[in-house]
């Protein structure tokens, strides 16, 4: 059962971890493919900081989103004590 709810600013489906937020753009129509739908961190004021999944904000990049994904598991890296 992938685990999900309700972002309080955006009304978007969250999921806690991208393991749950990929298995959900896997069950989507087209199965995720082309490249139509992201997981992303939400940056909204007030939003939950969790993932979702969609299009891209705008002034997001790919690349802005893969920087900041390298950041987060690095904190976790650290946070759990590896190098």
């Amino acid at each position: 059962m992938i685990d999900w709810y309700t972002c309080p600013q955006t009304g978007k489906r969250a999921y806690k971890n991208r393991k749950d937020a990929r298995a959900a753009r896997g069950a989507t129509k087209n199965g995720g493919t082309g490249g139509a739908l992201s997981v992303y961190r939400c940056v909204e004021e007030g939003g939950c900081g969790d993932l979702h999944l969609g299009h891209l904000p705008p002034g997001e990049t790919r690349a802005k989103l893969k920087n900041r994904r390298e950041a987060d598991e690095a904190r976790n890296r650290r946070i759990r004590g590896e190098s």
